[in-house]
């Protein structure tokens, strides 16, 4: 408890000056068994604090003395006789930190005998017995190579190591006072380091060899496939099979497009089939993730791609799996847009409507970096369902409004999420200039007859939701936000006409005085402001809508003062 209390105190930031002498209590702990786990969190908080550097000299030689003295040499050396990497973990964790941290301080006193003794140490973590993952996991996992490469860094650095002249085998005067080292002394430090290193490249080069024949049988890619082929086992058993996806996501980069044995056996129906579609959160985040690391594969193998987002969509209204289901579905719908496009319908269509909202937003995303008029087809397809689902539920809703102001508020959000992925995303209000020739190569697309009857259809529903349901706020909340939405995005292949929106929010207003449509209104003059053209029917919705505000306050008015 001590010993976690002085780590808070570390973390809080208290001085140095009343920390070294504890520290040498924890120094003498760290050899004690029972004690050693604690002590080496302390340690490692302490030389991790950034303001310990002001004391590197007094807080290395502690330190040094610590990870160098006999019984941590004792340590290291049991631990590799008895191919025991637990009883070694805290000792490498802690000589891990140090190297990272005191980089530098290691370069300079290259030529030190407690720092040849941490090298020593050091390479003989990096060149523990075993193959990582079958065997062992600490040559890597926790002894970060990042030590190896940050001290060759420091080594060639001239600010940290004068650098010699080839001329005169000298090194300027200034650079000896500041450092306080000898030419002698760094040319011994270039020779030694050239033999370290060259030890180090061995000790990887082993590491990184295929096992002889007779153990790599043992643990062949085989077993992958049939530890993953079987995921209906015990609970406790699917640590392994995360695991396994896990490392399979590791080499996607190294894996061929063209890879037809494995891979669609491990998407199919044999293994993305049979994982479980509720709970193990830890293993479906991972089996997502695996999805999006193989994106280009799925682009030259399109006909897994709905199977594995079959899987993958239904989880982005879940917040334990949403961001990882969300990535992984970005990173296939940036990569295999075509294979998307031609089957966004199917797509769209198969999924329930809380996560349907979700998937339109990413697929109109994709659908948003075409050419104008590439977009047509595929925004037809995403919307052509929502707007006949739109007009059935029109058709029965004059009866009774209330009845369908559920799924009517469904399917305009539905269009809002459309409207929201075509729109790019540097993109804010867009102040339309009817002169700029950019924005009428934009438009252009517009003069096309599917998208004339796709801006007409949206019309006519618009108007008859603003009519039906005009005094349901919620329902006009969710009209304004689609109309908002349109008005911002170029090219503007889902906005209702300037001559369509300005009488609507006219005559909506008057039949009920909702703030959203003020807040539209706001939004049409903002983008069409500045167009001579457009300035009467302004000028007159401004009128309109500024005489029914006042009635409106005036009616309130009265019956508050009655």
């Amino acid at each position: 408890k001590c010993l976690r209390c002085l780590q808070s105190w570390i973390q809080y930031g208290v001085p140095f000056e009343m920390l070294h002498l504890l520290i040498d209590h924890v120094i003498a702990l760290f050899s004690i068994e029972s004690m050693n786990d604690a002590a080496t969190e302390v340690l490692v908080e302490f030389i991790s604090q950034t303001r310990i550097n002001y004391y590197q000299n007094t807080v290395c030689e502690k330190i040094l003395q610590c990870m160098t003295g006999d019984w941590a040499k004792s340590q290291i050396t049991k631990a590799i006789n008895d191919g025991d990497e637990l009883s070694a973990r805290n000792l490498c964790r802690l000589m891990t930190t140090f190297g990272d941290n005191f980089t530098n301080y290691v370069a300079i006193n290259f030529l030190r005998q407690d720092i040849v003794i941490y090298l020593e140490m050091m390479l003989m973590f990096a060149g523990f017995p075993g193959y990582f993952g079958q065997d062992q996991e600490i040559s890597f996992f926790f002894m970060p190579l990042q030590f190896w490469f940050m001290l060759q860094e420091s080594l060639c650095d001239p600010e940290v190591i004068p650098v010699i002249s080839a001329s005169d085998n000298d090194v300027s005067t200034s650079d000896i006072q500041t450092l306080n080292i000898s030419p002698t002394n760094i040319q011994q430090i270039r020779e030694s380091s050239i033999v370290i290193f060259r030890r180090l490249i061995e000790v990887l080069r082993g590491k990184v060899q295929y096992p002889p024949d007779s153990e790599w049988v043992e643990f062949t890619k085989e077993l992958a496939i049939s530890q993953i082929s079987t995921p209906g086992r015990d609970q406790n058993q699917w640590q392994d099979l995360e695991s396994t996806l896990f490392c399979i996501k590791s080499i996607a980069e190294a894996v061929s497009n063209g890879e037809n044995i494995y891979l669609p056996q491990l998407f199919g129906s044999d293994v993305y089939g049979k994982l479980p579609v509720q709970g193990h959160t830890k293993l479906r985040n991972t089996a997502f993730s695996l999805i999006g690391s193989y994106a280009d594969w799925f682009k030259s193998n399109p006909q897994y791609i709905l199977s594995a987002l079959n899987y993958l969509i239904p989880a982005l209204s879940d917040i334990e799996l949403a961001l990882a289901a969300a990535t992984a579905f970005k990173e296939v719908c940036d990569i295999c847009r075509d294979s998307l496009v031609n089957g966004i319908e199917d797509l769209v269509n198969m999924y329930i409507p809380r996560e349907k909202q979700k998937v339109i937003e990413s697929i109109a995303d994709v659908i948003q970096v075409l050419p104008p008029e590439k977009m047509v087809q595929p925004l037809l397809s995403i919307t052509s369902d929502i707007i006949q689902t739109m007009k059935d539920i029109i058709l029965h809703g004059r009866q009774n409004p209330s009845q369908f102001r559920e799924i009517i508020i469904t399917q305009l959000e539905y269009l809002t999420c459309c409207g929201r992925g075509i729109q790019p995303p540097d993109e804010n209000l867009i102040v339309i200039d009817d002169d700029d020739l950019k924005t009428k190569q934009n438009f252009a697309v517009f003069d096309s007859i599917p998208v004339q009857d796709l801006t007409n259809a949206l019309s006519e529903i618009i108007r008859n939701i603003a009519e039906i349901w005009y005094q349901d706020n919620e329902v006009i909340e969710c009209l304004c936000k689609f109309l908002n939405i349109g008005i911002r995005i170029t090219p503007n292949l889902l906005s209702i006409p300037f001559e369509i929106i300005v009488p609507l929010i006219k005559i909506s207003f008057q039949r009920h005085p909702h703030a959203n449509w003020l807040e539209t209104a706001v939004q049409i003059v903002t983008v069409y402001g500045s167009s001579p053209k457009h300035g009467v029917d302004l000028m007159d919705v401004l009128i309109s809508l500024t005489s029914t505000t006042i009635q409106h306050v005036r009616s309130k008015a009265g019956k508050f003062f009655k």
